[in-house]
């Protein structure tokens, strides 16, 4: 098992992983691309999310 990560460094990755943290060189279709496909993995029909 790796290791457990502090508040903060789970609080980073989060923005982070959110294209929250910096700027990024994406266009917006890779951008939403990429954040509904984390959106997707909740259980729920993400559909009604768009």
């Amino acid at each position: 098992m790796g290791e457990v990560l502090s508040r903060r460094a789970l609080n980073r990755a989060t923005l982070d992983r959110q294209l929250l943290l910096r700027r990024t060189a994406m266009d917006p279709a890779e951008a939403v691309e990429h954040l509904v496909g984390l959106q997707t993995q909740v259980p729920h029909n993400h559909y009604t999310q768009l």
